[in-house]
């Protein structure tokens, strides 16, 4: 599985940082978007299968598609996410390009340090196949 995260000290900054359309993964969504729609492709991006392509704005795609928040936040949704999905293994943590290099930076180090614990304590022996380290 693969999401859009950003994680930030305090919600202010990650929704500025994630959510903003000026920002990288407003950028990264509307490139994504414009791609799609000329290759006939948008079904990947629709919450459900006759949704007009005239909802599938840069704005809407980032409410859907990014996970972005505190550090327990970021889990919450995640395990939300997962609750929805069910199980999956693993999330990539997709690339953007950095608009500010120190939060980019953090948001890792959060992922890494304070995000995953908390997921992996939450869903420990849950997991697909029994596997209960590093994965959601």
């Amino acid at each position: 599985m693969a999401r859009s995260v950003f994680v930030a000290d305090d919600e202010i900054t990650a929704r500025r940082y994630a959510y903003g359309e000026d920002g990288a993964h407003g950028f990264y969504f509307h490139v994504m978007r414009t791609k799609l729609a000329k290759a006939g492709a948008l079904d990947v991006m629709r919450d459900f299968s006759n949704q007009p392509d005239s909802e599938l704005t840069t704005r809407r795609c980032i409410e859907r598609l990014v996970i972005a928040g505190t550090p327990e936040s970021v889990a919450d949704q995640i395990l939300e996410f997962r609750e929805e999905v069910g199980a999956f293994g693993t999330l990539l943590y997709t690339g953007h390009d950095w608009t500010d290099p120190a939060l980019a930076r953090r948001s890792m180090d959060l992922m890494a340090n304070e995000v995953l614990p908390r997921i992996d304590r939450a869903a420990q022996g849950t997991t697909p196949n029994g596997y209960t380290g590093g994965s959601v």
